[in-house]
């Protein structure tokens, strides 16, 4: 070697590498023998070495593809579609025509949205709302009225977050396997909002209208099906 130069090479003991320890539930210590041979420019070799170290969840080195928890994603195209959809039907009988529409994931990020000519400000705005609030509480807005006039606290829907709203025009889209229970978020892939249709009840109408197609695209046979978290509060009476 020309004095002056320096050669590092690393060294890896693969033997140690499956050393596993278990420190808590989910998760897992990993460590690694590991070092340096250095060879200094007068030819003498010297060594460094240590531990390498990683931590990880326990479900990470988990293979069987069954544990894993997995979601339904609704995707642009059936967005689209539904929003179509409800625009043909706001172009049919007494629906002012300047209607907003919004589809949104099961996060209540937007995923398709449109506008009819004339529409304002404040359409745009509340069939977002609508959608998010639906989303998020896996429910109709309507039914999330119910459920606060039910829980007789926190009066204002909000009181639950800046951007929900108690207005009927959002629907949500629960998966068939989520339609006979009493708590149907984890089951919403997401939800449909509209606004300035007319009254509240002309965008829950329309709002439907998208509900539907998407519900006849993903699953025909289940359809027909009103989801429980819909009706749940209907027979709760106020003392």
């Amino acid at each position: 070697m020309p004095k002056g130069e320096q050669k590092i090479e690393p060294y890896f003991k693969d033997d140690f590498y499956n050393n596993v320890i278990t420190l808590s539930e989910g998760f897992l210590l990993r460590w690694k023998a590991c070092g340096f041979n250095w060879t200094n420019s007068y030819g003498n070799t010297l060594s460094s070495g240590g531990i390498g170290i990683s931590l990880k969840t326990a479900r990470s080195y988990n293979e069987k593809e069954d544990t894993m928890y997995k979601r339904s994603m609704l995707g642009y195209e059936e967005a689209k579609g539904a929003v179509e959809a409800m625009i043909e039907e706001n172009k049919k009988g007494d629906y002012w025509p300047y209607g907003c529409f919004a589809v949104v994931d099961y996060n209540g990020v937007l995923l398709y949205f449109a506008r009819m000519d004339g529409s304002g400000t404040q359409g745009v705005s509340m069939a977002i709302r609508k959608a998010y609030t639906s989303a998020i509480w896996g429910r109709s807005t309507t039914a999330f009225g119910k459920m606060i006039d039910a829980k007789k606290f926190r009066k204002d829907a909000t009181n639950y977050g800046p951007d929900y709203t108690t207005i009927p025009g959002g629907v949500a889209i629960i998966e068939p396997a989520g339609k006979d229970s009493r708590y149907a978020t984890p089951f919403c892939i997401g939800a449909i909002g509209v606004a300035t249709t007319g009254p509240g009840e002309f965008d829950e109408a329309i709002a439907m209208v998208g509900l539907k197609y998407i519900e006849n695209l993903l699953w025909p046979e289940k359809a027909h099906i009103l989801p429980l978290v819909e009706t749940v509060y209907d027979k709760v009476k106020e003392t």
